[in-house]
């Protein structure tokens, strides 16, 4: 008798997290390819002076999409005798209730 309450007890309580988990989910918004090639564009302008004074460069987000919310780009450009290649990963995160924050990771090579 004892066993049938516990066992009881446990399944009403594997019943009800899945609910308290949901009351708490945030759901990401979307990510575009137009979005994530903006971003790291806005993101390369700011961090590496070689890309503002580039002769050749392109960012390339076709195809990128991993899930709902991220997206990879491929970056290269070439800035006097300095070739630099590599992949921009830009994240849709929540910060502080529903503010939409782009973050970028960005690895760079030399070609």
């Amino acid at each position: 008798m004892k066993l049938k309450i516990v066992v009881a007890s446990i399944a009403l309580c594997a019943l009800a997290i899945p609910t308290l988990a949901s009351a708490n989910y945030v759901s990401y918004p979307t990510i575009h390819e137009r979005a994530a090639e903006e971003d790291t564009t806005r993101f390369l302008h700011k961090t590496y002076p070689g890309w503002r004074y580039r002769q050749y460069g392109y960012v390339d987000c076709r195809n990128g999409r991993i899930n709902r919310y991220t997206w990879v780009c491929r970056v290269g450009w070439l800035a006097g005798s300095k070739c630099r290649q590599g992949r921009a990963r830009v994240t849709n995160e929540y910060r502080e209730g529903n503010y939409v924050y782009y973050g970028i990771s960005f690895r760079a090579r030399r070609c």
